[in-house]
């Protein structure tokens, strides 16, 4: 009987184990589809800045990789992303404005993979993005 035990226990730790490997996989392959479209969409915030609001921001970059960004992003963040490619014309000072708040928010998936790692695991603790970023 004690080796029945001893077996179901193993069986049990094992199943914990390989769930927990699968989950942080999947957390670790989100989290690098994030990191690369915050790189890919503040290259396009940066042009846009650079041409001071002239061109526009681009859909076509926005539509590639608007997927990947939420499942990292707080919701803070992900609105704050998603304003600049609003539909409408907004006022240089309203679109400068909404392309900082942006490249602030990014800024963690932008710089560095440990500090992406840092905020998404501030966003997953505190719900919402609302932890500051650093």
């Amino acid at each position: 009987m004690d080796v029945a035990l001893v077996g179901f226990a193993g069986v049990l730790v094992g199943a914990v184990v390989a769930i927990m490997g699968s989950w942080l996989i999947a957390i670790r392959a989100e989290l690098n589809d994030a990191i690369v479209a915050a790189r890919l969409i503040e290259v396009d915030l940066a042009l846009v800045q650079r041409t001071e609001g002239g061109s526009g921001p681009s859909t076509a970059t926005w539509t590639a990789n608007s997927v990947a960004l939420p499942k990292a992003l707080g919701y803070r963040q992900w609105k704050a992303v998603a304003e600049v490619y609003r539909g409408g014309h907004p006022s240089a000072a309203d679109l400068n404005g909404r392309l900082e708040r942006a490249h602030r928010e990014l800024k963690p998936f932008a710089v560095s993979k440990r500090s992406a790692v840092l905020q998404r695991w501030r966003n997953m603790l505190c719900g919402n993005g609302s932890a500051k970023a650093s």
